[in-house]
């Protein structure tokens, strides 16, 4: 989590390194088959090598779209000053992202999602939320939320305990 002066950003984790593999062998086959593509089109030819030349530029297509699955990350930024955020997408320093408003963000909800999992959300105009993190660890959890809670001077709703849910903060 990043905070600047009047924003605060919760991003994913750097992508593994394994995908920023993936991603860079995807952008050299897009580069290699668009070299090719170009280097053998020619006007007039036979419909036939059209056909197969095309075909570069269709597995272009293709891998540019996994190469950018693969090396994307996305943020949730928010301008608490003004009341609003953006999922950001990023891929290396290129961002794109569209701002939308809220009236309140209400509280942080720390809850066991599953036998070994604690999903720590932020609930925002009375019944939208996002999964901001899980943890395996309900201590790792909690400390998470009640520091969330403080950056945006909101509350923490302590829900690890089925029908048991209860303030902490």
């Amino acid at each position: 989590m990043i905070q600047k002066p009047n924003n605060i950003i919760i991003s994913d984790s750097r992508r593994p390194v394994w995908h920023l593999l993936i991603a860079a062998a995807c952008y050299t086959c897009v580069v290699v088959l668009l070299y090719t593509f170009f280097a053998n089109f020619r006007f007039g030819e036979s419909l036939s090598k059209m056909k197969s030349i095309s075909g570069m530029l269709q597995s272009a297509i293709v891998l540019t779209g996994v190469a950018v699955r693969f090396s994307m990350q996305t943020n949730i930024v928010f301008d608490i000053d003004n009341n609003r955020y953006k999922k950001q997408y990023a891929i290396s320093r290129i961002t794109f992202g569209r701002w939308k408003d809220f009236k309140s963000l209400d509280y942080i909800s720390v809850f066991k999602y599953k036998a070994y999992e604690y999903q720590v959300s932020l609930w925002y105009d009375r019944n939208q939320h996002w999964k901001i993190v899980s943890y395996e660890d309900k201590k790792a959890a909690i400390n998470q939320g009640m520091l969330l809670a403080d950056k945006f001077g909101i509350g923490v709703w302590d829900s690890t305990v089925a029908n048991n849910g209860k303030w902490i903060a």
